[in-house]
């Protein structure tokens, strides 16, 4: 019977995803030549708390739009180029975008105002001043003594031109997908770090 052929696979196909600890946002695809299965997370909502320390060594403990005082614990990591990016870039262009929104280098610490539904929050991208502050902090980070440098030049570029280019190219993608840009918070709390 047809409808206990695909049950069955269905089944199957679920046994290998826990066997194999898939995470469950994953995009599951099927390697034919292989006769694997494998999984895409490029470009999904992951746990990025781990993060904030990170973020909080390189902004400080303030939230990197607004600069209020966040404490660790109260900070939300958020991704300055939203995820759905990816999702418009994939629904307009049918292919995937080949940029990391998970990196280090499109991570922020903010508070909950700012990243929430009444600031930022995941559909919109930032006014251009927070472009050039992105681009200095990542600066920062690439001339750390970290190894975080590396993660930087692989999604951004070996250079600071290319990392700087890289973003252009990003921010006008974000205004090509007709996505809707959040010129900031209505009340800052002290100022951006960076000049341009």
């Amino acid at each position: 019977n047809l409808l206990d052929l695909g049950t069955d696979s269905r089944w199957d196909f679920q046994q290998t995803v826990w066997e194999k600890k898939i995470h469950p946002g994953a995009l599951i695809h099927y390697d034919e030549k292989k006769g694997k299965f494998y999984a895409d997370l490029l470009n999904n909502r992951i746990y990025l708390a781990s993060c904030k320390p990170t973020l909080t060594n390189y902004q400080g403990d303030v939230c990197f739009y607004c600069r209020k005082p966040v404490p660790l614990e109260d900070c939300e990591v958020e991704h300055f180029i939203p995820l759905d990016l990816a999702k418009q870039f994939y629904l307009q262009k049918k292919k995937k975008l080949k940029y990391n929104l998970n990196n280090i280098g499109n991570l922020v610490n903010a508070c909950e105002e700012c990243n929430g539904t009444t600031g930022k929050w995941y559909l919109y991208f930032p006014a251009k001043k927070y472009w050039h502050e992105l681009h200095s902090r990542n600066e920062q980070i690439c001339n750390s003594d970290k190894p975080l440098e590396l993660t930087i030049q692989s999604n951004l570029g070996k250079t600071k031109d290319e990392r700087f280019q890289k973003l252009i190219e990003l921010r006008d993608l974000c205004i090509e997908l007709h996505m809707l840009e959040w010129e900031g918070p209505s009340e800052m709390h002290g100022p951006l770090l960076y000049k341009f």
